[in-house]
């Protein structure tokens, strides 16, 4: 049980003994074994699924529960967890979220990190503390990313809260052999660069190939140079579609042979042959040595000195931590090695991993030289910014850092500096192969989208207001309905390059879906508001434009009976790129919206629109003008100053009629399947906005949840309590805001932890 973790932890602090987490040991860079001995903590025994909760598609759990076991749970419940490793029959969930595991199906579904939404965590004094949860996007640094992939590093998980998605209604399997990888390489690019999304592509080479069908006898060739493994998933009338499409791509690079599978008997060797590598390769050696790295498709010819990255899915351990300084440079190893120490000072939770073993935080820099920025600093590059908060810092000036403007509006605060990012505009590079855009944070995101469609791609991004800059819009954590396919901003950014208040310009990630070397610095600064550091440029994740987007309206009496329509409909949310409820009085609407492969989009819609109709829905229209995310930006565009209110999404229902109480003569605007209520406010000050925001909290944290204030005059922020109690991560986020901003000058009173 998790005080005999407690009691275990506190005890070994005290006698300064290292202490290694362990689930089932099948990772593959040692991040387990303790070579300068210490204790290992076994989590195998705490293996219980504490929630599924079916109705907000997620489950809690133990890290010690195996991660094929609850595919099985959650069957009856026609939900699944996405991330699939093939270790999944023995791995544990807690290894998964110490290593960021991926698995086949995180090119269309991600990877761990994409699914954990709160982490109950043991500290290294024994301290027991729960980080982000089920209502999602609290007011605190995403802690949650950060440790996951941390391979142990930072606490010792005991409970996870997870996301789950509805499984696709079919599946279909092609294989595609050629005479070699190089063929096969350039074919699995041509099919992404046609903007084609498979859920899986697997290579398994010549070599591979043969090993396997020796041990296995899948019916796997062993005269071809590699093999291609395309699963594609989506409604029964798409499937034979994508099948045609990714045919008529590979057909391109000369393959030896195209087969589908017919059965899914076919289907399930073919996948139990491809798991199987490992269990293949022992038995004709008895010393296996796996290595893993990531690289983007278009470079494979080069890794780290190309923008790769060493880590793909296994972490570092000890195996690799010789090699990491060939990602970051001393500085960017220094910030992580701080972040590790505020979480752990004395290096107790599993030492030796992660960090090169002789490495050496760079001495500090003499005091600098220059003319300290005054009153407004528009930085026109991440150096000169860098440069610029150097400065600020040595003379103490309180600095804030504000992107469009859009979230808090007018002057700071007297005998401050305003450092705005409009000089710091731009796409620095653009990559349709790797499906990747580099851009200076101060872009404005509607310019930057609009860069992408040129191109045919978009970042499924809501932004609030015309004048929004991407930089903001991750620093204020600002998500909208579209996470409901494409995931939230945590999801979206892939690296970073911030500027720390003592100069340092950092850069950290990899243009990569699959990146698990180091620490997940980049997620620390999301929802941020600008106290730990300046954004100053971002690598998001870009997808190609849907083929269709199609939605349904409905048109409701009131909030209440809205959400309990709404919520049926969450059993078929398999392409829902938003399920919204609007309300302008008399007005409230339903907005469910889909987009995909037109068929896919047509078969859910349908589903949808029967569900409605059983449940009593008058009128049902369908739809092309109207989606969940456009009627999404239109309420947010209506007033200057809003409330922001999450709960756990089952709890959504008998929250609002308390919540609509103290909201009256406000439009509202529920994101239904997450638990998100934003309200534009009619009040003229701080006063009359406490006292709404005041009565909206207090119904919110009875469920679970929160209320804060999204967006206002930014002297409201100094009279009136804009965040709520102090949350369980309000000291380690002040443990890191004094780390790098010990004299707190960057956005004072403007987040908890400023």
């Amino acid at each position: 049980n998790i005080e005999e973790i407690q009691r275990l932890v506190h005890w070994a602090a005290g006698e300064k003994i290292p202490l290694t987490a362990r689930g089932s040991g099948t990772g593959l860079t040692g991040g387990a074994v303790t070579p300068h001995g210490g204790i290992v903590v076994s989590l195998s025994r705490l293996n219980s699924v504490l929630e599924i909760d079916a109705a907000s598609r997620q489950v809690t759990l133990q890290p010690g529960v195996i991660t094929a076991s609850l595919q099985k749970l959650l069957a009856p419940y026609n939900l699944y967890y996405p991330p699939d490793p093939a270790s999944q029959s023995v791995s544990t969930l807690g290894g998964n979220i110490a290593e960021n595991a991926g698995g086949p199906h995180c090119l269309k579904y991600g990877v761990t990190g994409n699914y954990v939404l709160g982490l109950d965590v043991v500290l290294s004094d024994g301290q027991a503390v729960q980080l982000g949860g089920k209502a999602l996007d609290p007011p605190e640094y995403d802690l949650v990313g950060l440790i996951t992939g941390s391979e142990g590093t930072l606490g010792i998980v005991t409970a996870a809260t997870l996301g789950l998605r509805q499984p696709p209604e079919a599946v279909k399997t092609l294989t595609a052999t050629f005479r070699s990888v190089a063929e096969a390489g350039a074919a699995v690019s041509a099919v992404i660069g046609a903007r084609i999304l498979p859920a899986t592509i697997e290579l398994m080479d010549g070599g591979m190939l043969t090993i396997v069908e020796a041990y296995l006898q899948a019916g796997f060739p062993t005269n071809a140079g590699a093999m291609l493994i395309f699963d594609v998933d989506g409604s029964e009338d798409s499937l034979s579609e994508q099948l045609d499409e990714i045919a008529a791509v590979v057909k391109r690079y000369y393959p030896l042979e195209i087969q589908i599978a017919r059965t899914s008997q076919e289907r399930e060797l073919l996948w139990r042959g491809r798991r199987s590598a490992a269990g293949a390769m022992s038995r004709i050696s008895p010393n296996e040595y796996s290595l893993d790295v990531t690289l983007p498709r278009s470079r494979l010819e080069l890794c780290a000195a190309m923008g790769g990255s060493i880590g793909g899915e296994h972490g570092i351990g000890m195996e690799k931590r010789s090699f990491l300084s060939t990602m970051y440079n001393p500085n960017e190893l220094a910030a992580m090695l701080e972040v590790k120490h505020a979480f752990d000072p004395g290096e107790l939770l599993n030492p030796g991993k992660i960090f090169p073993p002789d490495f050496q935080a760079p001495a500090g820099e003499a005091a600098p030289t220059g003319v300290t920025p005054a009153t407004l600093f528009t930085p026109a590059s991440p150096l000169e910014a860098a440069q610029g908060l150097r400065l600020l810092q040595a003379a103490r000036q309180p600095t804030f850092i504000t992107g469009g403007g859009t979230i808090w509006q007018g002057a700071v605060s007297s005998h401050s500096v305003r450092l705005s990012t409009d000089g710091l505009r731009g796409i620095s590079r653009l990559s349709t192969d790797d499906q990747y855009v580099t851009a200076l944070a101060g872009t404005p995101v509607r310019e930057l989208q609009a860069a992408l469609a040129e191109q045919g791609f978009w970042i499924p991004l809501t932004h609030t207001t015309p004048g929004a800059s991407i930089g903001g819009a991750i620093a204020a954590n600002a998500n909208g309905p579209l996470r409901m396919l494409y995931g939230s901003l945590r999801d979206q950014l892939l690296a970073c390059q911030v500027a720390l208040p003592d100069g340092r310009l950092l850069r950290f990630g990899r243009p990569l879906v699959k990146d698990v070397a180091g620490y997940a610095m980049s997620k620390l600064f999301i929802g941020s508001y600008g106290t730990l550091g300046l954004l100053a440029e971002v690598t998001m994740k870009i997808w190609p434009l849907p083929a269709a987007r199609r939605s349904l309206a409905v048109n409701m009496p009131n909030l209440v009976a809205a959400v309990a329509l709404a919520q049926q409909t969450l059993k078929h949310t398999r392409i829902c790129s938003g399920l919204i409820i609007t309300h302008q009085a008399p007005e409230t609407n339903i907005c469910y919206t889909a987009e995909g492969h037109p068929a896919d989009v047509k078969a859910e819609l349908g589903y949808v629109r029967r569900t409605l109709i059983d449940v009593g829905a008058q009128k049902v229209q369908e739809t092309e003008t109207v989606d969940a995310d456009t009627s999404w930006e239109e309420i947010l565009d209506g007033g200057t100053s809003a409330v922001r209110m999450g709960v756990p999404p089952n709890r959504l229902a008998e929250t609002l009629p308390v919540a609509e109480t103290h909201l009256a003569g406000s439009a509202l605007i529920l994101d239904a399947a997450n638990g998100i209520l934003i309200a534009t406010l009619s009040a003229d000050n701080a006063e009359q906005a406490s006292r709404v925001l005041a009565g909206l909290r207090s119904c919110a944290e009875i469920a679970g949840g929160y209320a804060i204030l999204a967006r206002a005059p930014r002297q409201w922020l100094r009279q009136m309590d804009a965040w709520g109690a102090p949350r369980p991560a309000a000291d380690l986020m002040r443990r890191l805001k004094v780390t790098w901003d010990p004299a707190g000058i960057l956005n004072p009173g403007e987040f908890p932890a400023s």
